[in-house]
């Protein structure tokens, strides 16, 4: 059977997969995204791929492998990847050390990837994809109000969830994640107002919930971008000291909540300040650990090892102990070379980022030092759903136009 030569034909054709990927597929993709993780937010631990999958049918292998060649995040990635097979050869569970790591890594690859590909749009195809992102993150911001307000529920998926479970806080640190790009893109293709309108959509659900890590990422993040946008310099030396301070003060201050906490215990209960008392327990009993490995840490999963509560009981059957702080666990898994390691990391980042001078780059710079403020006091260094998050939000950013990308490639902030 003879195909019609004036038909084209989809396998032979890399311009027609380019542009069903612009137009459809990667539209589509980022409409769809902000609707499930608001309601399945683990599943941004590798959902997100789909991105990087849809994208490799419009490329050629040769293609591919030149593209990759070009990135230069994945040096850096090799470099943690490298750390963490000495890690592995370290410490005493090279099994759970893995567990933890790979996930990890394969995050950030596909992110960085996802940021390339978003990148990489024709500035014809920019405003669909942009407008895709917002209508989903708006969408998905109404939904969950109503599902915290109880006003919708979702008993077939979350059986005991009755308006406020721990996933719909998890689906509002998405949405807070997300708010520095959904305001900044709202204002660049609408105006002022379309933005306040919009701070308030992706704001609603963050206040809603009962998660204090959503509130503190929105807030934060929407600081921050003002932040950088009008004062870039002054922000990136407040950001670094102030980034720089928390991770290295991190064990005397843990100390001094720890001791504010035996004074003060009978007013600091879970009831009046949410899990606040609870997770200062953590953050001292992890500081007492820390103290005796200061150097090299306790290896991977430290406290997950031990199974005990901060007053030295046995956990339930079922639970795991993380210090529900990502600076506390770098301390406590990787000691100071560890810190030391991340701080690197961070401050390279946001120098090149701030060397950018690009309004995609202060974008990229909120929503990374937002969701560094919200790790911090709540999420573990190993948990593969945040670190999703935070690799979309990125890899979204890349949609907020770069006036002088054009001009000067070096220029182009990375991951």
């Amino acid at each position: 059977m003879q195909t019609d030569p004036m038909v084209p034909n989809w396998l032979s054709d890399i311009d027609l997969r380019k542009k069903v990927f612009w137009n459809a597929s990667l539209p589509l993709c980022l409409l769809i995204l902000p609707l499930v993780l608001v309601v399945t937010p683990k599943a941004a631990s590798w959902l997100p791929i789909v991105i990087l999958l849809l994208c490799l049918t419009a490329m050629r292998v040769e293609d591919l492998m030149g593209w990759v060649s070009r990135i230069g995040a994945f040096q850096i990635l090799a470099l943690w990847l490298v750390y963490a097979g000495i890690m592995t050869l370290a410490v005493g569970n090279p099994k759970l050390t893995l567990y933890a790591a790979l996930p990890t890594i394969a995050t950030a690859f596909y992110g960085i990837c996802n940021w390339h590909i978003i990148r990489e749009l024709p500035a014809e195809h920019v405003e669909r994809n942009s407008n895709a992102v917002l209508a989903g993150v708006f969408a998905g911001s109404l939904f969950l109000a109503l599902l915290l307000t109880a006003i919708v529920k979702l008993t077939w998926l979350y059986p005991y969830a009755h308006g406020n479970s721990v996933y719909y806080n998890r689906g509002a640190v998405f949405v807070a994640t997300m708010t520095p790009l959904v305001v900044w893109l709202t204002y660049t293709n609408y105006g002022r107002w379309p933005a306040v309108f919009a701070a308030v959509i992706t704001l609603l659900p963050c206040w809603l919930s009962q998660s204090e890590t959503a509130k503190l990422c929105s807030v934060f993040g929407l600081l921050m971008l003002a932040a950088w946008r009008w004062k870039r310099q002054r922000a990136l030396a407040v950001s670094l000291v102030g980034i720089s301070a928390a991770f290295i003060l991190w064990l005397p201050t843990a100390a001094l909540m720890s001791a504010a906490l035996d004074q003060f215990a009978p007013t600091l209960d879970h009831g009046k300040f949410g899990s606040m008392r609870y997770r200062i327990d953590f953050y001292a009993h992890a500081a007492s650990l820390v103290k005796t490995s200061p150097l090299w840490g306790k290896g991977v999963h430290a406290l997950q090892l031990l199974q005990l509560t901060p007053d030295g009981r046995p956990l339930p059957p079922g639970l795991k102990s993380h210090p529900h702080s990502a600076i506390a666990q770098i301390w406590l898994d990787g000691g100071l070379i560890a810190i030391l390691a991340a701080l690197s990391t961070i401050w390279y980042a946001l120098v090149r980022l701030a060397r950018a001078a690009t309004p995609r780059a202060d974008v990229m710079a909120a929503t990374l030092i937002s969701a560094l403020a919200g790790s911090a006091v709540s999420h573990g260094l190993w948990q593969s759903w945040f670190h999703g998050i935070l690799a979309l939000a990125l890899a979204c950013a890349a949609l907020v136009p770069a006036a002088d990308a054009h001009h000067d490639a070096s220029k182009r902030p990375d991951l």
